[in-house]
């Protein structure tokens, strides 16, 4: 039996896994202005797949469907085709859905608003999430994605906006639709009702179109490769293999442990409050080797910015003479800006707005903004990317992203302009020497369209003053986003507070996350035993080598709202050893109780037979197969982290005690049959599990078998086996 299949009746198409129906989808084309049901639809097989043919008031209309199989997962691409297509409202085509079944459960990722009194307002805890807004329209969106775990589709409110959902099948598969950004058009889903919902290709502006890709569904029995396949092919497909996660290189300077001036100081910072934090940190002995300044530098008037330079009163001597003193001390340094100049656009009376005038637009809300048409923004971009680089700085983060589909609506189709700034500002950094981390840009018109850039913010901002309900959310969003989010850029879990109440957890969520971590902590209030956990003594991130994903047990199950616990699996390799599994589990639960936790080598997809599992925190470890599991329960707020080793020989190094991620401690490990070599990363404490009676050399021995732990004096440490 084939595992997907689509046919055509009565002007619909039937969507079947593995014989079953799923959905059906009635194809509407927008013709003379509006749209309208394609009539006298029928099926020829075309090539690699399959066209359905029809017509719309007369007018020619296909839907063309490519079929791709690949690592046991079908994919199927929905593509477009019109002779003469026009649409007034900026919707070109929908895929109208009906009798969605045969479901358990679903996970879907909304972009369109921020949870009511997030930010804020009197909310007594816990916190209530999700909550349903009403008062919604084909508008509005916003900066970020939230995972939203539902049973039925009328969980939803009609005019949620979702990027994307993944489907649990009764029989155990996986359906994930991804609607396709592209053609102007952002792709998403929306007009949720009953078991029924749109796939939508919204330009936001008046247009003639002829061909979009619409729809990418990929089904399989593995969640990862599912999603993994469905980006892969439909951005083949789109032409855009480039902008996979994959593809593209991590920045260098974020592979250290940084420091952000955001919750530490807001927008009140100088350049004395910023050399104040570095000799603090510097005389706390803090690994910390990236500096991000962010918002609060910006001359500006109504949040509309005048110069390229610093606002003079907070930095007398200029961005140069600061950058200069950091990197005296071997300091990575970022600079925040907004995508739209600052929060309201340009001044438009400023020496800069009349110097960039060409090359500016009035948007649909009177702001001033970078104009996308005909490479403008690009020079824009250049000369400030080029002020940013001459004055030292190594990357930027490009804040406010969201902004392009509110301010080009009704002027220019919106994925076309967002194209067109996502290009002007990364082939500006290119040249410049910048990389860029992406900040409120979990849009599909944004993120559909990174060709170099591959760091972005996971999640809504961490909040301060603490919030314990906030505090939890926070990771289970990072968790969960970066099940798509990691599909185009590594996730950014934003920065965090060591002072904060729940600052284990988050240092944990950060560490295992794959991608960036750095603190915003107020310098006098720092605490230097999280920190030191991070980073290796010369500030290098032990980071592991894949972005942290919930583990499949969790996947499709809620951790804020049901008492399950919430685990993210990643990995971490040690060449002569083999591959770590590491999985971090967290009660965050809404209701404060206890739950019971199963962690297993098989939740974070390993394949030898046989590990060590060692807990970081009780310091505990657990002689187990793959297939089997260690039951715990976690009280109210715990974390545990747990590293999984490979056991294959009479000795098995587990990694450096002194920091979270413990194999990227070592650098290799050389196993004989007499004696083991251990290469290790930074001078610290060595843990490695063996029943043997051991000579160590190199270090001092503090405990021996079964937990051997090192006191390392050097980086090369040998453990002989005794005869």
């Amino acid at each position: 039996m084939e595992r997907t299949s689509v046919s055509v009746r009565d002007g619909s198409l039937t969507f079947k896994v593995k014989g079953t129906k799923f959905v059906e989808f009635t194809p509407l084309f927008a013709v003379k202005g509006k749209l309208a049901p394609i009539k006298k639809l029928r099926m020829k097989e075309q090539g690699e797949g399959l066209k359905f043919t029809g017509e719309v008031e007369g007018i020619s209309c296909n839907i063309v469907l490519m079929k791709t199989s690949r690592d046991n997962v079908d994919v199927l691409v929905f593509k477009a085709q019109c002779d003469d297509g026009f649409t007034n409202d900026g919707i070109i085509c929908a895929l109208t859905s009906s009798g969605v079944c045969n479901f358990d459960r679903m996970l879907a990722y909304h972009f369109t608003y921020t949870p009511p009194k997030y930010f804020g307002g009197k909310v007594d805890e816990p916190f209530d999430y999700p909550a349903v807004v009403e008062k919604l329209d084909e508008i509005r969106y916003d900066p970020w994605s939230y995972p939203w775990h539902a049973k039925k589709i009328s969980e939803f409110p009609y005019h949620l906006k979702v990027s994307q959902v993944l489907f649990k099948l009764k029989d155990g598969t996986y359906v994930f639709l991804l609607p396709l950004t592209n053609s102007g058009c952002r792709g998403y889903i929306s007009h949720f009702k009953d078991d029924q919902f749109d796939i939508l290709l919204n330009s936001y502006c008046k247009m003639a179109w002829k061909n979009a890709f619409i729809l990418a569904i990929g089904v399989g029995n593995d969640p990862y490769v599912v999603i993994e396949k469905t980006y892969d092919v439909a951005f083949e497909r789109l032409g855009r293999s480039l902008c996979l996660r994959k593809n593209k290189k991590y920045p260098d300077e974020l592979e250290y442990l940084g420091w952000c001036s955001w919750n530490a100081y807001w927008r009140e910072i100088s350049e004395d409050k910023i050399i104040y934090a570095y000799n603090r940190f510097k005389k706390l002995n803090l690994p910390i080797r990236m500096f991000l300044i962010d918002d609060g530098w910006i001359d500006s008037s109504d949040e509309r910015i005048r110069r390229f330079e610093a606002d003079s009163n907070k930095f007398p001597h200029g961005f140069k003479h600061l950058v200069a003193r950091l990197k005296e001390r071997a300091v990575y340094v970022g600079l925040w800006h907004a995508l739209n100049g600052y929060w309201n656009g340009i001044d438009p009376e400023s020496e800069l707005g009349k110097t960039y005038k060409a090359y500016l637009m009035e948007s649909a809300d009177g702001k001033l903004v970078p104009d996308p048409t005909d490479m403008k923004a690009l020079k824009f971009y250049l000369d400030w990317y080029g002020f940013i680089s001459r004055c030292g700085f190594d990357f930027i983060k490009v804040d406010n992203q969201s902004f392009m589909t509110y301010s080009y609506r009704g002027k220019i189709p919106c994925e076309e302009a967002a194209r067109r700034i996502e290009e002007a500002i990364q082939m500006a950094a290119s040249l410049n020497g910048l990389n860029i981390l992406n900040c409120m840009a979990q849009i599909p018109e944004a993120y559909f369209n990174w060709y170099i850039s591959n760091v972005a913010r996971a999640c809504v901002d961490y909040i301060v003053p603490h919030k314990r309900s906030r505090d939890k959310l926070h990771i289970y969003f990072c968790v969960y986003n970066a099940l798509w989010l990691s599909q185009v850029a590594y996730p950014d879990y934003d920065m965090f507070q060591t002072h904060d109440p729940l600052a284990v957890q988050q240092a944990v969520a950060r560490a295992v996350s794959g991608g960036p971590v750095y603190v915003t902590d107020e310098p006098d209030k720092t605490r230097p035993e999280i920190i030191k956990k991070l980073a290796l003594s010369n500030g290098k991130l032990p980071r592991p080598d894949i972005p942290a994903l919930p583990t499949e047990d969790v996947l499709m199950r809620d951790p804020y709202n049901e008492h399950v616990a919430l685990k993210a699996f990643t990995h971490a390799k040690v060449a002569g050893v083999g591959t770590y599994g590491i999985i971090a589990a967290f009660n965050i639960t809404k209701d404060n109780v206890a739950v019971d936790v199963s962690i297993s080598p098989s939740d974070a997809r390993l394949k030898e037979e046989k590990y060590v599992v060692y807990e970081y925190f009780s310091e505990k470890y657990y002689l187990v197969e793959r297939s089997e599991s260690i039951s715990l329960t976690l009280d109210p707020l715990e974390t545990k982290l747990f590293i999984i080793a490979p056991l294959q020989k009479w000795i098995v190094p587990i990694g450096l005690n002194d920091i979270f991620i413990m194999p990227k401690g070592m650098e290799y490990a050389m196993l004989f049959d007499d004696e083991a070599i251990v290469k290790l990363r930074d001078v610290g404490t060595l843990l490695a599990y063996t029943e043997e009676e051991v000579h160590v050399e190199g270090g001092d021995v503090v405990s021996y078998k079964p937990l051997l732990k090192v006191k390392c004096r050097n980086d090369i440490i040998r453990i002989k086996r005794r005869a």
